[in-house]
């Protein structure tokens, strides 16, 4: 019996109303499925925007699962809803064929890709559902463009196109009637809030602008006070600085912006400036047009900005994720990730729980700080030692051997598993039909028989999962893992910054700052743990 996942996506609320609703998908496709002798075996859903493909977690999460649990198919119920865009569908697709995994759709006619009409028909599909896309995409933003153009009759501010409205404000929904077509016309505009547009105004005009507080000042003001952050949790520094963006000091005295965000340039946040649309007077302002010149004026002083910039070739060897894709260094008082910290002034490099630097003691009461050189330093001399010893290589050579030799035991002992679980449920079913032939009625034992024959179809289908999928064998070649081992040091000492990195990862799988007992803890591969003292982390 073949195997599939399932995949449904919606993109607007409209979809739902026009029996494209995610149940009303999977239901077509379970039907399809059960038409052709295929067995669901997982299935996966997203829910956003028509033209993002690259946002759809769901779907990365499956093409993901499908390489590793290698199904016959994936089953949309059309074209329009595996991708809208022709690079995105092609590159899965044959990402897909080369792993034996096909795309089937439920409610198209389907194609064979590997022949030169199918190439074409399949080629054309996804040429019309991304101009289709596009179409919406177009006609979405011309319509937007003018929206927050429009103003409202009775309170006479803009109409805003969705988002969340800045701290400060809230959104208000207003009933314009309906549609020709019967459907309700929400309009929305931003309104203070009770509470928080006074906080607002406190931070900009008072402590920013009159005190010159500097970020971090301002952020212990706030949570030393106990006042409410955005979010409710204690206020950051990065929270205040994106409050005193330029643009955003703009909103606070009144102007509306659209087409601001850039959505389509990696790397790149805003559009140029020409390009937004800007609206005066569009909502209720907390600043005045003074009041917004002075701090634009306290900011050209030159105050040093608190912002962190990360860059792709971080200097700190033990930030960001693990090859598991966990945080690989965390501090155990609160969780949070350590980050870097640098002094230009005093010329040195620290590594921090990154919750203290952006929200002080409110967040994390502890400020340990350890010096970047020397743990890095100490943490490279202990992978030396644990690996690139000879009696140490062979002794690992030996444990990963180990553990594929277990792993294909595993495999074989579960195939033997189910094979006895259905021999046992064959014999369930056999006694049934004996009780048939000795008189029992077949209305008495019906549902029992037919919950058998489920079992008795479901285990036999992951039987045949297992043979047709078995743990790919190994082989290695033991010099080349020993030459690994042997290079590590100097591969590492030519590497730039990201490749030390990547090469610190093969050896560590998690790092924890205990700033109570001053270690810190490296877990190394296969899970050796091992504890470094740091004392005033100098």
């Amino acid at each position: 019996m073949k195997t599939g996942f399932a995949y449904a996506r919606v993109s607007s609320k409209d979809q739902e109303k026009q029996g494209n609703s995610i149940p009303e998908q999977l239901l077509r496709i379970q039907e399809f499925a059960c038409s052709t002798n295929i067995t669901i075996i997982k299935t996966f859903q997203d829910t956003g925007s028509a033209y993002h493909d690259e946002n759809r977690e769901q779907f990365n999460l499956m093409i993901t699962e499908a390489i590793k649990d290698r199904p016959s198919c994936i089953i949309v119920d059309e074209s329009s809803r595996f991708a809208r865009t022709r690079e995105v569908s092609a590159a899965t697709k044959k990402l897909f064929r080369k792993h034996g995994i096909e795309v089937l759709l439920a409610n198209e006619e389907n194609v064979n890709p590997r022949t030169s009409s199918g190439l074409w028909l399949d080629g054309i599909r996804d040429i019309k559902n991304e101009a289709h896309s596009l179409d919406i995409s177009h006609n979405t933003i011309r319509g937007m463009n003018g929206n927050i153009k429009n103003r409202d009759s009775e309170t006479g501010w803009c109409y805003k196109n969705g988002g969340r409205a800045p701290f400060g404000y809230q959104i208000k929904k207003l009933d314009k009637g309906t549609s020709s077509k019967g459907k309700p016309i929400l309009k929305s505009i931003w309104e203070l809030h009770p509470e928080n547009a006074e906080v607002a105004r406190l931070i900009i005009v008072d402590l920013y602008t009159k005190q010159e507080m500097s970020p971090v000042k301002i952020r212990d003001y706030l949570n030393n006070r106990h006042i409410a952050s955005p979010s409710g949790e204690p206020w950051g520094t990065s929270t205040i600085n994106e409050m005193l963006r330029d643009n955003r000091l703009e909103q606070y005295a009144g102007t509306a912006f659209w087409n601001k965000e850039n959505r389509h340039t990696v790397g790149s946040r805003f559009n140029p400036r020409e390009e937004w649309i800007e609206v005066i007077d569009a909502h209720p302002a907390i600043i005045s047009h003074d009041e917004l010149q002075d701090a634009l004026k306290r900011k050209a002083k030159g105050q040093k900005n608190y912002t962190y910039s990360r860059t792709k070739d971080s200097p700190y060897l033990f930030t960001g994720k693990s090859l598991e894709g966990k945080s690989l260094f965390i501090c155990t008082a609160c969780g949070g990730n350590i980050i870097g910290y640098r002094s230009s002034s005093r010329n040195w490099r620290k590594y921090v729980c990154g919750t203290h630097r952006y929200k002080g003691d409110a967040g994390c009461s502890y400020k340990l700080m350890v010096n970047q050189e020397w743990l890095e330093n100490i943490i490279v001399q202990e992978i030396e030692n644990r690996y690139t010893l000879p009696s140490n290589i062979d002794k690992l050579i030996k444990e990963v051997k180990d553990n594929i030799e277990s792993g294909c035991q595993d495999y074989y002992g579960t195939i033997d598993d189910f094979v006895k679980q259905k021999k046992d449920l064959e014999q369930q079913a056999r006694n049934l039909a004996n009780a048939i032939k000795n008189g029992i009625s077949l209305s008495i034992i019906q549902d029992e028989a037919t919950t058998i024959q489920q079992e008795i179809s479901e285990v036999q289908a992951k039987i045949t999962y297992l043979k047709n999928n078995p743990p790919t064998e190994l082989n290695f070649d033991e010099e080349q893992i020993k030459e690994f081992f042997l290079s590590f040091r100097p591969s590492f000492d030519a590497g730039t910054n990201s490749e030390r990195k990547a090469l610190i990862r093969t050896f560590i799988r998690q790092m924890e700052l205990d700033p109570e007992n001053k270690e810190v803890r490296v877990v190394f591969y296969p899970d050796l743990v091992h504890r470094i003292g740091v004392g005033d982390g100098t």
